[in-house]
């Protein structure tokens, strides 16, 4: 039997809300940066910091244009970021800015057009086009596709079914703010290491920048 938590909808229910939301999607695949970090531990706004001479959002969303039919950054104003990333992209508000990834994962959602996203953080420079290919293309009837990197499952590199936003929504309301935690209670692809390894070897598309350390090692890897 599926394991469910106290109040929390059975996987049946789960599918039966995204195949409801489904029926209202088109099929393109929409790209979601998350933006609405506080940057605490990199001291500075991470979305603005360079990596070889560009901001890392501006790499992300490079990145991101070749796969996808739109782009939208959730948790941060339009004026915040004018001219940083070149061409069109929609600024989306964060529902819960207090709830985490997992709230601002809901929010990109919600305003998708497509059948399924791609969702990344802002401070991932070297994410990689055919890594992000590859991954969306693994959809096929899951709910989401997530790599998993030395044991730990890259929420924040995944595609996501659009039509898991009222799932999501739900999982809120329960106090379930982990997107890992919710991950297990939907249809999910989970991707090794080793097939990773054959799309993207060394696995570059999965460096973060979150400290003073790791901005100047991508700094490194940059030039």
């Amino acid at each position: 039997m599926q394991p469910t938590l106290r109040g929390w909808p059975g996987r049946t229910h789960i599918e039966a809300m995204t195949k409801a939301a489904d029926s209202n999607r088109a099929d393109g695949v929409t790209g979601i940066i998350l933006a609405g970090g506080r940057s605490v531990r990199l001291g500075r706004d991470k979305a603005l910091v360079l990596v070889g001479g560009r901001p890392m959002i501006a790499r992300v969303a490079d990145a991101l244009r070749p796969v996808t039919d739109e782009i939208l950054v959730v948790g941060r104003a339009e004026d915040e970021l004018a001219g940083v990333i070149d061409g069109p992209v929609r600024y989306v508000p964060d529902e819960a800015p207090d709830g985490g990834p997992l709230a601002g994962i809901m929010s990109g959602l919600a305003a998708s057009s497509g059948g399924s996203s791609l969702v990344v953080g802002c401070d991932m420079p070297f994410l990689d086009p055919a890594m992000l290919r590859a991954l969306a293309a693994q959809l096929g009837d899951y709910d989401a596709v997530a790599p998993v990197v030395r044991g730990v499952v890259q929420t924040t590199h995944a595609v996501y079914r659009c039509s898991l936003e009222a799932a999501i929504r739900s999982a809120l309301r329960q106090g379930v703010r982990s997107p890992v935690r919710f991950l297990r209670r939907v249809r999910t692809r989970y991707v090794p290491e080793e097939e990773l390894e054959r799309l993207s070897p060394g696995l570059r598309s999965f460096l973060g920048v979150n400290t003073p350390e790791e901005w100047a090692a991508a700094e490194r890897l940059a030039t």
